[in-house]
């Protein structure tokens, strides 16, 4: 999957400004799916994923101001950028951050990373994002394979037996 949204309970996970510190958080939004849920999911080593919004930054787990951890998008990539998937027979998806503790929806509506167990406020579904809704990418040009033509020559290359220095020995040795 390339672009994905992020679902919980019937609602998508998007970004919204966050009231007390202006940056953008993630937050349960019910509605229509907006640019602000898509995500680029990105496949790192050791069954990470990255989390990247449509215009470059990524999804972050950071302190939050009441002493708690959420999820902001921030523009620099770090380790705390990184999630571990851990999947689910019925197709949902755990998000464990390098903390080592899981995204979860608390009951409030609010996305913290504060619970190292899995219920199901710790599980996710990731959706196909709307076709709409991705960016839309040039193909690439095909690669041409580039073709140099040689000159032909007509026939073996002979040499002139005045000109070697061996005084004209085939096997490279002098005759005595």
């Amino acid at each position: 999957m390339g672009y994905v949204v992020l679902r919980h309970a019937g609602d998508h996970l998007g970004l919204v400004p966050d009231a007390t510190s202006g940056r953008s958080r993630l937050h349960p939004v019910d509605g229509a799916v907006t640019a602000a849920a898509v995500f680029r999911r990105l496949a790192l080593s050791h069954d990470r994923i990255a989390l990247q919004t449509l215009d470059g930054r990524y999804l972050t787990v950071a302190e939050d101001e009441a002493m708690s951890f959420a999820v902001y998008a921030d523009a620099s990539f770090s380790s705390a950028a990184t999630f571990e998937e851990v999947l689910w027979p019925g197709g949902e998806v755990s998000l464990r951050c390098d903390r080592l503790t899981y995204l979860s929806v608390t009951p409030s509506g609010q996305v913290s990373a504060n619970r190292t167990v899995t219920e199901v406020s710790e599980r996710f579904s990731m959706t196909s994002a709307p076709r709409s809704l991705r960016p839309v990418v040039a193909e690439p040009e095909p690669a041409i394979a580039r073709v140099v033509t040689l000159p032909r020559q007509a026939g073996p290359r002979r040499e002139d037996p005045s000109t070697r220095r061996n005084g004209g020995s085939s096997v490279g040795h002098g005759t005595d």
